[in-house]
């Protein structure tokens, strides 16, 4: 329905060694923001020559920016340079299933209904009410919005289906042509196959931020917080459905054999243009897999706890090129503790070799960075190292200045060997090498749980790593890439970003901060 239209440390086991990690070109795409963390590698990078240094030291809430949505806001917003009549909108979706297009100023272009939203899963979960979580897509190509929503049952208000929508950009009205795509007609292809298994949405949610490759859009699936199951007792799994975009009836999809092993990061899916990447989570049940493993896969590994390439489809092909995970699986199986706690980052080193990698963040506290060319299987990264003592679970970003190459992330406790400064914001730097090494480079107190964007006026100078203290002190801070010291330490009690949640993570637009929030969308200027 459119609304009137007015002219987004459990248990630690096996070893810490270390060796690598990321960097990547700077972001590109311009002043729109189609994408989660804006680029599908998701090192949410931008340049900006309007955000410097100095102008950081000035930020407040922009005074002049008024936005009001109905719904709570997990989902990331995202921003359209060219949008209806050729202006400017920010995109944002709320848990009550309502999608909303504003202009610069925050005033509304349109509004769109998808329908009452689920007010919760059965037994468990912790999004009340249950709507649209993961982040959407914008694709300029066909000028739409593609996004999953959660919706009740005809005679319960629980949640009963995951529909996969494609709204105009410029009207908000549903495309033609075969959308919504209801998540429970898709099946998936067990595995490497050739088995199958039809998509059950009671027990699955929908977290990560969706993905366009190519001509076709990738929408990730893990469980509910309490992974609860249906009512004859049937687990979620890890999915990923991919809708081509011309003909969403031909949608197909793939499924971890391991039950649970949810694909539930807030970042979703990765992408360096060819390959998908998703990382994914424990199995349930206790494992007694052999560690170091005789071979690869070795027995009871199923998917769980890894590092997965897919081909455009999606299809995996079960090739040790196509899979990494530790050599301790079982243990963090056995734990509860997930390699999928944070979504893929893929980054690409100047020198040494390999040079094109995929990073992943653990529950464990640790960084994994495997070669993306060629995963190698159960035990194979590129390096490894302890950089937490407790979980990580949000979006990390990954960046290079003239003083290095990091990548940064939020755990829930302090980092670990920390070069310089101290908290729970951790940035892990890339020593010169073949195989290079990992050193915790300085940590930082967040004072919350958002996940951190950088910006760079010229992709040389002006480095700065950001984020919004959800569920913390829900203020807005920036700090220096290299060294981790406060630039800006998030200013009066008049620029507290309330209703802000620890799934959130926050966009630069035109030297502006914006963060989503519950009834909201918060913005940050200098002006």
């Amino acid at each position: 329905t459119l609304f009137a239209l007015p002219v987004a440390l459990v248990a630690s086991c096996g070893n810490t060694g270390s060796t690598v990690t990321p960097s990547g070109p700077p972001g590109s795409g311009g002043p729109s923001v189609l994408q989660f963390h804006k680029n599908a590698t998701r090192d949410g990078v931008y340049v900006d020559p309007l955000l410097t240094t100095a102008a950081a030291l000035r930020m407040h809430m922009d005074p002049t920016f008024h936005a009001s949505v109905d719904g709570n806001v997990y989902a990331q917003p995202l921003y359209v340079g060219s949008g209806p009549f050729g202006k400017g909108v920010f995109i944002v979706a709320t848990e009550n299933d309502d999608v909303y297009a504003l202009d610069t100023n925050g005033a509304q272009v349109w509004a769109a209904s998808l329908g009452s939203a689920a007010s919760r899963a059965d037994g468990c979960g912790n999004i009340q009410p249950l709507g649209i979580t993961g982040t959407p897509v914008v694709d300029m190509t066909r000028r739409a919005i593609y996004l999953d929503a959660a919706l009740p049952g005809a005679t319960t208000s629980n949640m009963r289906e995951h529909a996969i929508h494609a709204l105009s950009l410029d009207t908000g009205k549903e495309l033609p042509g075969g959308w919504p795509v209801k998540a429970s007609t898709v099946t998936g292809t067990l595995g490497a196959g050739p088995g199958t298994m039809a998509f059950n949405p009671r027990p699955q949610n929908e977290r990560g931020a969706l993905l366009i490759v190519g001509s076709t859009l990738y929408v990730p699936y893990g469980g509910h917080g309490g992974d609860c199951a249906d009512d004859s007792g049937n687990l979620y799994h890890g999915w990923i459905i991919g809708v081509p975009l011309d003909n969403p009836g031909a949608a197909t999809g793939y499924v971890t054999q391991a039950k649970e092993s949810g694909m539930w990061s807030v970042g979703g899916l990765a992408s360096d243009g060819t390959g998908i990447f998703a990382t994914t989570g424990n199995a349930n049940g206790a494992q007694n897999g052999p560690n170091p493993p005789p071979m690869s896969p070795p027995p009871g590994w199923l998917q769980q706890e890894a590092i997965l390439r897919f081909q455009p489809g999606p299809v995996w092909s079960g090739q040790t090129t196509d899979y990494w995970a530790p050599d301790d699986w079982p243990c963090l199986d056995n734990g509860d503790v997930d390699v999928g706690g944070s979504n893929p980052v893929l980054v690409d080193l100047p020198s040494g070799s390999p040079q094109h990698l995929v990073v992943a963040l653990g529950k464990d506290g640790k960084m994994y960075v495997a070669d993306r060319t060629n995963l190698g299987g159960v035990g194979h990264d590129v390096a490894q190292l302890q950089i937490a003592a407790s979980e990580i679970k949000m979006a990390p970003a990954a960046y290079t200045t003239p003083k290095g190459t990091y990548v940064v992330a939020y755990a829930a406790g302090a980092g670990v060997g920390c070069a310089t400064g101290s908290g729970n914001l951790i940035a892990v730097k890339s020593i010169p090498g073949t195989p290079p090494t990992l050193s915790v480079a300085c940590c930082a107190d967040e004072k919350g749980q958002g996940s951190p964007i950088f910006t760079t006026s010229d992709g040389t100078r002006d480095n700065l790593v950001w984020a919004v203290g959800a569920d913390g002190s829900n203020q807005l801070r920036a700090w220096d890439a290299d060294t981790g010291a406060v630039v800006f330490d998030g200013g009066t009690g008049a620029d507290v970003a309330d209703g802000s949640h620890h799934f959130s993570t926050i966009i630069e637009v035109q030297g502006r901060i914006f963060s989503g929030a519950d009834g909201t969308l918060h913005a940050y200027t200098s002006r």
